[in-house]
């Protein structure tokens, strides 16, 4: 099978992801192929959504997400995708996702060394197991970050009427 470079990107990115929205994948593509002089258009990104489904078949194209066919939108991990385009402005070096009960997301941002986190689930239990830097929080319950009990270098993200996150820190 010929696939364009963006086609490629776009197979490796769901390979990693499983599913992501529309609005997100475009971002993460539009931001990796960006340079001086080209910006990736939404158009442009429509016709690589178009044609992606006839030359991979397990890719699905279904309600503004864009997924593998073995793989379900899952409201948190799609929050969990989000909370990285915000802390990377779109531009995350590595990331994938991570079948695991509570931890939805690793990623990490440019800097030497890289910067690592994880997003995850947030449940008491959880939150008093996981001892590693740079956690960030979530939850589809709209919690009280001051009622929340986190470590040093973990962060719950809260999410705004406007879609984007509020981030707070530990109480130390």
């Amino acid at each position: 099978m010929l696939l364009t470079v963006k086609q490629r990107y776009v197979v490796d990115v769901l390979n990693k992801l499983g599913c992501l929205r529309r609005d997100q994948l475009y971002i993460l593509t539009r931001d990796h192929f960006k340079t001086e002089d080209y910006t990736l258009s939404e158009y442009q990104m429509d016709e690589i959504l178009r044609q992606l489904p006839f030359l991979v078949n397990e890719i699905r194209v279904e309600n503004g997400v864009v997924r593998l066919s073995d793989h379900k939108p899952e409201p948190l991990r799609l929050e969990a995708i989000d909370v990285m385009l915000e802390l990377s402005n779109g531009y995350p070096i590595r990331f994938s996702a991570v079948r695991d009960e509570d931890i939805l997301l690793r990623f990490a941002l440019g800097s030497d060394p890289p910067r690592q986190y994880t997003v995850a689930a947030y449940s008491d239990a959880a939150a008093a197991e996981e001892n590693g830097k740079n956690i960030v929080w979530i939850s589809i319950k709209d919690l009280k970050p001051e009622n929340l009990s986190l470590a040093k270098q973990q962060f719950y993200a809260q999410r705004q009427e406007d879609g984007s996150h509020r981030f707070f820190g530990a109480n130390q």
